[in-house]
């Protein structure tokens, strides 16, 4: 292993200890707890399954999220936070079918929900 590279993750890992002491503060952080998620699904008035649905997560998973046994990451985070600043249009494009105009999306294990028309396909 390269020497600069090994040095950097020993100071990399005193670091770490510092921090997890309380005698460093972590450079960055971010955090969404139990109760904003429950607050923010609590807001816009779905229950966990209806809400589960519109982010496409298991309901489970949300009930973990909601119960602090685990935390959102990435998309979904994004998605929450976006939901906690915007809820009426956001769960709006979450939830609304898909217009005519846009092509269908197959999911994994799901029947094709057939192509959208082309623009030559349709009546004039």
């Amino acid at each position: 292993m390269d020497k600069k590279l090994f040095a950097q993750l020993v100071e990399s890992m005193e670091q770490m200890g510092e921090i997890s002491r309380g005698e460093r503060a972590p450079s960055r952080e971010f955090h969404v707890d139990a109760v904003e998620v429950r607050s923010i699904r609590q807001a816009t008035g779905l229950s966990q399954s209806k809400f589960a649905k519109a982010l496409d997560v298991n309901v489970g998973t949300l009930r973990n999220w909601e119960q602090g046994l685990r935390e959102p990451t990435g998309p979904a985070r994004a998605l929450l936070r976006a939901i906690k600043n915007d809820p009426k249009h956001v769960l709006k494009a979450l939830i609304e079918p898909a217009s005519p105009d846009m092509p269908a999306v197959k999911r994994a294990g799901t029947k094709s929900a057939g192509r959208a028309p082309r623009p030559r396909d349709r009546a004039a």
